[in-house]
């Protein structure tokens, strides 16, 4: 009885460590995915200007679209998904376009100010953009925008991090960028540990707000972020100037960065241990479900932005993380699982 015991632990073992922390399928061809978001069919990836759609059940490529351009199936910039029930939103420069889950054209709005992102909001949209005062003075903001996404509503502001003449405040606040749950609107864009949330009228729900020690900024990660002004093709040649004019504060903001997922939000921090993020994973009423630590794999990609952009493109499904990530040996990005406990 006690050897059947063993071996039924030792089967649970091996099972367990396969569901959390598992390679399950293979992209060949894939040089720099930038990002990967999935449903319950399919999954996307995008790499460039292009955008990639696999199959859940046998991850084979069912098409792909996309294109640097300016024709109807092409984007100007690297594009940002959005993934509902029936389409595809797509963000690009100057552009909101919309395709089938197949990959179809369906429409396009144009001329939108460059910088603009949009997610849906039933039949409006939420969205961010920049602008400065009469003063001079540069703001960024979170608005609700009509079906033609025409502004209708400000529904939040903060001063930017680039200020004219005062150069970039690199750090000081957590980026800025709208996400939809539940028909809420989310924002998190302060330096410390701030969410607010708003109904879909842009009216004040409630505000998600915990005492943090933030991680402190230290001159090894100034080093690392100036190595790579200095060394990118598109920097290297005005180093001197990036030098002077990037400003770094003593600590990082609280908040890394926010995602839904299964009707949760997802909150991470900078701190990190034993190569392991962390995270605060909050119930859409702002109820804390758990405080979890999961191992985000760092980015192969050669100018990856430090403490930005540093991490391989990850994605949260069903109570599971999944992860794209190099092997190095093969040249090949594989998909990972973790289950998240």
């Amino acid at each position: 009885m006690k050897k059947l015991s063993f071996f039924l632990l030792l089967l649970l073992l091996i099972f367990t460590s396969c569901l959390f922390a598992d390679k399950i399928a293979a992209f060949p061809g894939h040089l720099n995915p930038e990002t990967i978001v999935m449903d319950n069919q399919r999954i996307y990836i995008t790499e460039g200007a292009r955008i990639f759609v696999y199959s859940m059940k046998d991850f084979k490529l069912i098409t792909k679209f996309g294109g640097e351009g300016e024709g109807p199936r092409e984007f100007k910039g690297k594009p940002e998904i959005d993934v509902q029930q029936d389409t595809i939103l797509v963000n690009s420069i100057a552009r909101v376009s919309f395709f089938s889950k197949s990959g179809r054209y369906l429409r396009e709005i144009n001329n939108i100010v460059s910088g603009q992102r949009f997610k849906p909001l039933g039949n409006r949209f939420v969205g961010y953009k920049s602008f400065v005062d009469k003063n001079g003075k540069r703001y960024s903001t979170i608005n609700i925008y009509d079906s033609n996404v025409v502004k209708i509503k400000e529904v939040y502001r903060h001063e930017s991090i680039v200020q004219g003449g005062k150069g970039w405040k690199l750090f000081a606040r957590t980026y800025l960028r709208p996400l939809v749950c539940e028909n809420k609107i989310i924002v998190s864009g302060e330096k410390e540990f701030i969410i607010y949330v708003f109904d879909d009228h842009g009216n004040s729900l409630f505000t998600i707000n915990r005492k943090y020690k933030r991680v402190r900024f230290t001159e090894e990660h100034k080093k690392k972020v100036l190595h790579l002004y200095k060394t990118r093709p598109s920097t290297a040649p005005e180093y001197d100037w990036w030098e002077k004019n990037i400003h770094f504060p003593d600590y990082f903001p609280a908040i890394r960065s926010i995602s839904t997922a299964d009707r949760k939000i997802y909150v991470r921090t900078y701190k990190e241990i034993e190569n392991k993020s962390e995270f605060f994973v909050f119930e859409t009423n702002g109820n804390l479900l758990k405080h979890i630590f999961l191992p985000i794999a760092k980015s192969s990609a050669k100018n990856a932005y430090p403490y930005m952009r540093d991490y391989a493109p990850y994605t949260i499904k069903n109570g599971n993380l999944y992860q794209l990530i190099e092997n190095e040996d093969t040249e090949t990005y594989e998909l990972h699982v973790t289950g998240i406990k």
